[in-house]
């Protein structure tokens, strides 16, 4: 029985940290987009850079 709340009160642990880190990437994300910021692919040579767009 100890076993089984210690694995439900890591298992909670993990997922409110992993569910907030997620939130403020999203919030990073989207504060980089109406900045100008962001990853787009080069037409010609088809890579990936990430910088502001000019």
């Amino acid at each position: 029985m100890k076993r089984l709340m210690l694995i439900v009160v890591m298992l909670m642990a993990v997922l409110s940290c992993t569910a907030e880190d997620i939130e403020i990437w999203n919030r990073v994300d989207r504060r980089m987009k109406e900045r100008g910021h962001g990853c787009y692919r080069d037409p010609y040579y088809g890579n990936i850079k990430c910088g502001y767009r000019r």
